[in-house]
């Protein structure tokens, strides 16, 4: 999601097209799902603990991540069918899937950690 986030801010500064963006985000939803599904996978290899609060949340972080990729995938679509307009419902729409997918990305993986310290 980085990358993605990487793609707008060269956008914002007028170092490509918005169309050029999008083009660029779309192609990157295969390794986006691929990294979704590989947190998904660790975690249930790591056999969480699920009484614990922590482990509920980062479940419920990785939920929200899963819808809001599914979402996601409708808004990059509509972007495309914008044909590079700058729409500002769009644009709105984009930045919260960004707040939304990096709050969980970076919730997820902080758990992650804690939890990993706190065994050793």
């Amino acid at each position: 999601m980085l990358v993605a986030d990487y793609l707008i801010a060269v956008w914002l500064v007028g170092r490509s097209t918005f169309a050029e963006a999008v083009a660029g985000i779309d192609r990157l939803h295969l390794l986006i799902w691929t990294g979704l599904i590989g947190l998904m996978g660790s975690g249930t290899l790591l056999e969480p603990d699920l009484a614990t609060v922590t482990a509920r949340v980062k479940l419920g972080l990785v939920l929200v991540l899963t819808l809001n990729g599914l979402q996601a995938m409708l808004l990059s679509k509509r972007m495309k069918a914008a044909a590079g307009v700058l729409n500002m419902r769009l644009l709105a729409w984009g930045a919260i899937t960004t707040i939304v997918s990096q709050g969980c990305w970076w919730g997820a993986m902080w758990i992650g950690f804690i939890t990993a310290s706190a065994r050793s």
